[in-house]
């Protein structure tokens, strides 16, 4: 019983980890060509 749970908040977890990590790579992407059209 206690394991599923476990497992759940850490199945949470990485997919928290996984959508910031995907908005970092946005962010990214954006700045990158951002710094090749004005540069």
């Amino acid at each position: 019983m206690m394991q599923g749970r476990q497992r759940q908040r850490r199945a949470i977890i990485f997919q928290k980890n996984y959508a910031l990590s995907c908005s970092f790579q946005g962010e990214v992407l954006v700045s990158l060509s951002a710094h090749m059209l004005y540069a």
